[in-house]
């Protein structure tokens, strides 16, 4: 099985934020999901909570701001599924 690789747009940026960048830059996130091989599955949660489903990449979507960590996994047929924080 390949590995699926993933990037996502913004997504480093983002978990780098705190609760007070909300004040400067608002309270919603806007991501790009993208992975190689393209159209796979991917699922982002936060503290055991599902946010976005993305039912193929790439994707924009946007999130709800937060200092808790996301978690984000995707998968395909024929890959080994691939998750980030």
């Amino acid at each position: 099985m390949t590995n699926i690789h993933f990037a996502t747009v913004g997504l480093f940026v983002f978990s780098v934020l705190t609760g007070c960048a909300t004040i400067t830059t608002g309270s919603m996130q806007q991501l790009t999901i993208q992975s190689e091989p393209t159209a796979a599955h991917c699922v982002m949660n936060r503290d055991g909570e599902k946010l976005i489903e993305v039912l193929g990449t790439p994707e924009d979507v946007s999130i709800q701001r937060g200092i808790n960590t996301i978690t984000l996994v995707c998968r395909k047929a024929g890959y080994k599924d691939t998750a980030g924080v």
